[in-house]
């Protein structure tokens, strides 16, 4: 079965951020952290600054425009749901 372009993006920067856990000294190091900052900004423009904090999770609560607190475990069950169906939200 073939894994949506949110799951294997989310995958590939879990992989990468065990590897870029110190400052890069090497070649292959610097490649790893410009693969993981790459990763990490098609993720935030393609699905935006939220989920990318509840990939992270980066605090519990976060606040929207509108001033909603959001519970962070609420917002990622969505965002996982959604992206097993294969469904993204019409901006």
């Amino acid at each position: 079965m073939k894994n949506s372009l949110i799951q294997r993006l989310t995958n590939e920067y879990f992989k990468l951020n065990k590897k870029a856990k110190r400052d890069p000294r090497t070649t292959p190091e610097f490649v790893v952290r410009a693969r993981l900052s790459r990763i990490e900004k098609i993720i935030q423009k393609r699905y935006g600054n939220i989920y990318f904090m509840t990939m992270t999770n980066l605090g519990n609560i976060v606040i929207d425009k509108e001033g909603k607190e959001n519970d962070m475990f609420q917002l990622q069950r969505e965002w996982i749901s959604k992206a097993k169906l294969g469904r993204r939200t019409k901006h």
